[in-house]
This record gives structure tokens, C-alpha cells and sequence, in this order.
């Protein structure tokens, strides 16, 4: 909204300056507020401001509640990639462990473990490895590297590992 507060001159020719002060005078002199007005033109101002308010406050409050159900999707759709990539990576884990486990390891039948003088020996973590089968004892370190343990079932020495898991 507009508002005049001053008048700072005018332009006239030479000839027309004197009737244009004049003019100007006696605007000046004459001027005075309409109550009404100025009651009607706050209220207006006013009503303006505050539909104005009220649509930002709306508008802010949608984004808000667009932006949290979104992050609750995106919660969620982690969420189910998780449990999906975890579930993928245990059959895997099944299916390398039962591939390990059959003679050879390869699926074939054939027993080149046995040729070979080895075994396949696994840990409670999902580990496996084909290992010297004359070594009763097989431990895996945190990194699932096979370690062979002692006779009596003891585990390698702590100075080579931080974490002993057992083999069977």
C-alpha cells in the first residue's frame, strides 16, 4: 500500500510558478484526515497482514507434516532394506557353509579334501576353511582366519589374536 507523507516541490514553468505555490498552499493548508478512512484503511492493512500470516503458518505447517511422512518412509524403506539385505546375506552364509560341506567343496563329489590330507572345519560366526585334517583343534581369529589350537583343546595364544572362535 502507498502512502503519500510529504511533497517535496513541484514543476511549472517561470510564467505558472506563483499559481502553482499557491496551489500548493492552500492543498496544505486545507489538508486534513478522514477518520473513517484511516479506521477502514488500518483494518484493511490488518486483514491483509494477517491473511498473509495465516497462509505462511498454513503452508509451514504442511511442509512440516509432507516432511516428516517422508521421513518415516524413508525410515521405513531402510528399515525393510535392512532386514532384506540381512536375510540375503544369511542364505548366503547357508548356502557358502552347505557348499563347503559337501566333499571337495565344489559341489562335484569328489572328495579332493581327502586327497589332499584336509578338512573343512566352520566357526559359530559363519566361517569356514579346508584345514590339515591331522590337526584336531582349529581356532579363527577375528579376521576367520584358522589357527591350529593345541592337543588339549586350548585356543592359540592371546599375543596372536585379539578374539578366539572354535572350529567344528
Amino acid at each position: 500500500m502507498w502512502l503519500i507523507y510529504r511533497i517535496a516541490g513541484y514543476l511549472a514553468t517561470p510564467a505558472e510558478a506563483p499559481l502553482a505555490a499557491s496551489a500548493i498552499h492552500q492543498l496544505l493548508g486545507t489538508f486534513q484526515m478522514n477518520p473513517q478512512w484511516l479506521v477502514s484503511f488500518a483494518r484493511e492493512c490488518s486483514d491483509t497482514a494477517g491473511n498473509v500470516i495465516r497462509e505462511s503458518n498454513a503452508i509451514t505447517q504442511s511442509t512440516i507434516q509432507r516432511i516428516q511422512q517422508e521421513d518415516q518412509q524413508s525410515a521405513q524403506q531402510m528399515a525393510d532394506w535392512q532386514k532384506n539385505s540381512d536375510a540375503q546375506f544369511k542364505n548366503f552364509q547357508r548356502n557358502e557353509r552347505a557348499r563347503m560341506a559337501t566333499p571337495g567343496g565344489d559341489g562335484t563329489g569328489h572328495d579332493y579334501n581327502a586327497q589332499l590330507n584336509q578338512k573343512t572345519v566352520c566357526n559359530s560366526v559363519g566361517d569356514c576353511a579346508p584345514v590339515d585334517a591331522s590337526v584336531t583343534n582349529w581356532w579363527f581369529d577375528c579376521s576367520g582366519t584358522p589357527h591350529p589350537g593345541s592337543e588339549g583343546g586350548d585356543p592359540p595364544p592371546s599375543s596372536e589374536s585379539a578374539c578366539w572362535n572354535k572350529g567344528n
